[in-house]
C-alpha cells in the first residue's frame, strides 16, 4: 500500500529543490558564472513529425482533463458530505451511477427478460461488449469501462482536430477540442458512459467519409449505430453531400464510388437492424425496447415544443436543487445549441447543417428528456462551431471561463448525488 502523505511530501520536495536549483544556476549565468556541467543523461528517443506533435498534445490535454476532474469530484464530495475518501478505493461510488452502472451490469451479463433488469434492453450493445473484452485484461469492470471511455475521448478529440483543420485551420480546431474537454458535462466522457465511444464513432465516421474512404466509413458508421440510436442520423449529412454532388456532376460520378457511397448510408441501418435483431432474441420481439423506455423510462418521441415546455415548467416548479442541476441547464443548453444552429448556417458546411438539425430535433423531442446536455455533447458541429467563434481573444476567454466553471459546478453536483444524468 502506497503512503500517500510520504509520497505527496517526497513530491514536494523533489519539486522544491529542482526550482530552487533551477532558479540558482540561471541567476549563475546572469553574474556571467558558468556552473557545474552534469553529465547528461542522453535518450534515442524516435523523432515526431511536427504535424503529429499536435496529436500527442490533444491525448496530453485529455488525460489531463479527466485526472483533474477525478480530483475535483473528490474534493468537491469531501466539502459537501465532510468526510474523507480514498479517490482510486472509492471511484466507483463517486462516477458510476445512473447508466454507468447499468453498463457494468449488461458488460457483465449481457441482456436478460426477468426482472427489472430486463428494462436495460434499451441501451445498446457495442459499449458493453467493449468493456467486456476489456474486462479480459483488467479483470476489472469499471477499470475497463473507464480506460473503454477515455480511450475513444483521445481518438475522438484527435478527429474532431482534424475534421475541423480540414475547413478551419489548426487553431480553430484545437479550440475545439478545447471546448469539448471543458463542456459543463464532459465528466462522462471519462467514466463508465458510452459518449465517447459514441463521439468518437461518429466524428471518424465522416471524417473518412469526407476523404472518400468509403469501406472504413461503412464500418465505422456500422458501429455508431450500435453504440447509440443516434448514430442513425449520420445518414444525414452523407446523403446530403451525395445529392449535392449528383446535382452538380450528374453522370460523370465514377459508379464505383456511387456504390461505395450507398453503402457506407445503408450500414447505420444496419447496426440499427442488428439492435433489432437482439431485442428479438432477448424478448421476442424486436420493438420491445420501444415498450421498456415508454413504460418504465417514461419516454417516448413527441413534439419538440412541448418537451421545451415541460423543461420550462419544472425548472419554475421543481425543488430548488432539482431545478439548478437537472432542469434549469438542460433547457439552458438547448437554447445554446439552436442559437448556434442558427449561427451555423452561414459559416458551416451544409451537410453538417442538416445533421445537427435531425440531431437537435431527435434530442428534445422526448416528452420526458433527463439528458440534453449529455446528448448534446455528442454533437461535435457544436464544437467546430464554438472554435470559430472563439478566434476573438476576448471570447476564447469568455468562453473557456465560462465552461470550465459549469464544468466545476455539474461534476461536484453529479458525485454529490444531484441529477445530473
Amino acid at each position: 500500500m502506497i503512503d500517500l502523505p510520504w509520497l505527496l511530501m517526497l513530491l514536494s520536495i523533489i519539486l522544491f529543490c529542482g526550482a530552487a536549483l533551477a532558479a540558482l544556476t540561471v541567476f549563475f549565468n546572469k553574474l556571467g558564472y558558468t556552473p557545474i556541467k552534469l553529465p547528461l543523461l542522453r535518450l534515442n528517443l524516435p523523432k515526431v513529425p511536427c504535424d503529429k506533435k499536435v496529436y500527442y498534445e490533444i491525448a496530453l490535454c485529455c488525460i489531463s482533463s479527466r485526472i483533474v476532474i477525478y480530483i475535483i469530484g473528490a474534493l468537491g464530495y469531501m466539502l459537501v458530505k465532510n468526510q474523507p475518501i480514498n479517490l482510486l478505493s472509492s471511484f466507483s461510488t463517486l462516477f458510476n451511477k445512473w447508466d454507468g452502472a447499468h453498463y457494468t451490469f449488461l458488460a457483465e451479463n449481457w441482456y436478460v427478460n426477468y426482472g427489472d433488469k430486463k428494462n436495460l434492453l434499451v441501451f445498446f450493445p457495442l459499449y458493453p461488449i467493449a468493456i467486456k473484452a476489456l474486462s479480459l485484461i483488467t479483470f476489472n469492470y469499471q477499470i475497463a469501462g473507464v480506460l473503454v471511455s477515455n480511450i475513444s475521448l483521445i481518438i475522438g478529440c484527435i478527429y474532431l482536430y482534424k475534421i475541423t483543420e480540414m475547413d478551419f485551420g489548426s487553431d480553430i480546431a484545437f479550440r475545439a477540442v478545447k471546448y469539448l474537454l471543458l463542456f459543463p458535462v464532459s465528466f462522462f466522457l471519462g467514466i463508465t458512459y458510452g459518449e465517447s465511444m459514441f463521439f468518437a464513432l461518429s466524428v471518424v465516421t465522416l471524417f473518412y467519409w469526407r476523404k472518400k474512404s468509403y469501406k472504413t466509413s461503412s464500418i465505422l458508421a456500422f458501429l455508431a449505430a450500435l453504440t447509440r440510436s443516434f448514430g442513425l442520423l449520420l445518414v444525414i449529412p452523407m446523403l446530403t453531400d451525395l445529392i449535392i454532388e449528383y446535382k452538380n456532376k450528374g453522370k460523370l460520378i465514377n459508379k464505383n464510388e456511387l456504390w461505395g457511397r450507398f453503402s457506407t448510408i445503408l450500414s447505420p441501418f444496419l447496426g440499427i437492424s442488428t439492435y433489432l435483431l437482439i431485442n428479438l432474441q432477448v424478448s421476442g420481439n424486436a420493438l420491445t425496447f420501444l415498450k421498456y423506455q415508454k413504460e418504465h423510462w417514461h419516454q417516448s418521441l413527441g413534439f419538440f415544443g412541448s418537451t421545451v415546455k415541460m423543461l420550462t415548467k419544472n425548472s419554475l416548479e421543481a425543488q430548488p436543487a432539482e431545478s439548478a442541476s437537472l432542469w434549469v441547464p438542460q433547457l439552458i443548453l438547448i437554447f445554446i445549441a439552436l442559437l448556434l444552429l442558427c449561427y451555423g448556417i452561414k459559416h458551416l458546411n451544409i451537410s453538417y447543417v442538416t445533421y445537427m438539425i435531425g440531431y437537435i430535433f431527435l434530442t428534445i423531442s422526448p416528452t420526458w428528456l433527463l439528458s440534453a446536455p449529455r446528448y448534446l455533447m455528442c454533437l461535435f458541429p457544436l464544437f467546430i462551431l464554438l472554435g470559430y467563434i472563439g478566434k476573438k481573444s476576448d471570447l476564447d476567454f469568455a468562453i473557456t471561463i465560462l465552461m470550465a466553471t459549469s464544468l466545476g459546478f455539474c461534476t461536484i453536483a453529479f458525485v454529490n448525488g444531484y441529477y445530473i444524468m
